[in-house]
This record gives structure tokens, C-alpha cells and sequence, in this order.
């Protein structure tokens, strides 16, 4: 079998962002039991298309499918694949050779529509709900100049949904997304689909 094929690169779709963004910083004195600098950032920021340009006459075509140059999945990829919202908070304590980082991430839902002929038409919704993932690092200074710390990015593992699956058309499922990995998380979450990361380090500085 073979296949030709050609990539033409267009402006296809003009987009709005609108957005806000806070961020605060206030710090603790608790005496014996330590020092606590607390951080808080939150960010919000909507796309819509304010304009999506048709696909040129001479490459539509009905009979395949191919009648619009975005379809639902790509539009998605710009409006809803990136979460509106996301919560940083942050509590960074230390108390003589003693330090902890703690971070907690809220990300917003996001969705994207999949269809087995990639347009996105007749097919799933597929949506990751709200997450807040952690990260945690705890230190030690054995001396001034080494430092040995412990510590987990996605400390609680968290995963995005799998793709889910759909008929073939022939009495059995694939992807919903017209691949052939099943059970694959969805691509487009906003804290990566490898789950936790847990770590040791040694910081020597001269």
C-alpha cells in the first residue's frame, strides 16, 4: 500500500484570550516550631474562536468527511484541551538545618471531543475532572556546603482518564480517538500522564 500526501500550513481560526492573574505572598514566624513563607497563585484564562475560516473548495469533500478545515477535536485542542482555572499554593517551611517544600496544584476540567475519523463528529466527549496534585520535598543540611533532601512530584499518583472505547463498526472497540493503543491515558492532561515521581538528592555546593 501506499499513500501520498501534501501539508499546506493556513490561518485557520483568529482566537480571543481573556484572563486575570493573582499572586500573594505572606510569611510566618512560629518561634521553636520553624519559619513559613506561604505563596498563593491563581490564574484564569478563557479562548474562544472569533472566527474559523472554511476549508478551501478544492480539497472538500463530502464523500470522506472532509468538509470543514477544524473540526470539533481541533477546536477543542484550542478552547477546552488547556484548563480555565489553576490554583498554586505553596508552604515553604525551615527551621535550623531542617526545610520542607510543599506545593499543591489545582488544575481545572478540561475535554476534548474524539471520533474514529478524527473529526470529532459522532463521537465521545472526553473530559478530566478537576486535580490537585502535590508536591512535597523535605531537606537536611548536614553541613553548609551538603544538603541531602527527599522528595515526590505527584506525590499521590494521580492519572489522567483513559481513552475510552468505541464500536469499530464490525461487532468490536477501538479508541475512540481512531488509535490503536487501548487504555491509553488522555493525551492533553495538564499534569502529564506518568503519574507520580519520587526522588533522593545529595547537593554538594563548593
Amino acid at each position: 500500500m501506499t499513500y501520498v500526501g501534501i501539508s499546506v500550513f493556513t490561518n485557520g481560526a483568529n482566537t480571543r484570550t481573556d484572563g486575570a492573574e493573582l499572586t500573594a505572598n505572606y510569611a510566618s514566624d512560629f518561634g521553636d516550631m520553624g519559619h513559613v513563607d506561604w505563596s498563593l497563585g491563581v490564574n484564569y484564562n478563557k479562548t474562544t474562536l472569533t472566527k474559523l475560516f472554511p476549508l478551501p473548495a478544492a480539497v472538500t469533500s463530502a464523500a470522506i468527511g472532509q468538509t470543514v478545515l477544524l473540526g470539533p477535536n481541533a477546536t477543542d485542542t484550542l478552547t477546552s484541551a488547556v484548563p480555565r482555572e489553576k490554583v498554586i499554593g505553596g508552604a515553604y517551611w525551615t527551621l535550623g538545618k531542617w526545610s520542607a517544600n510543599l506545593r499543591d496544584t489545582i488544575y481545572g476540567k478540561t475535554s476534548e471531543r474524539y471520533s474514529l475519523d478524527g473529526t470529532g463528529n459522532g463521537g465521545v466527549n472526553t473530559s478530566i475532572p478537576v486535580t490537585s496534585i502535590t508536591d512535597l520535598e523535605v531537606a537536611y543540611a548536614i553541613r553548609d556546603d551538603l544538603k541531602l533532601a527527599v522528595g515526590a512530584n505527584n506525590l499521590f499518583d494521580h492519572h489522567p482518564p483513559a481513552m475510552p472505547n468505541v464500536s469499530n463498526g464490525g461487532g468490536g472497540v477501538r479508541p475512540a480517538d481512531g488509535n490503536n493503543v487501548y487504555g491509553e491515558p488522555l493525551q492533553y492532561s495538564p499534569f502529564g500522564i506518568n503519574g507520580g515521581y519520587y526522588y533522593g538528592r545529595i547537593t554538594f555546593t563548593f
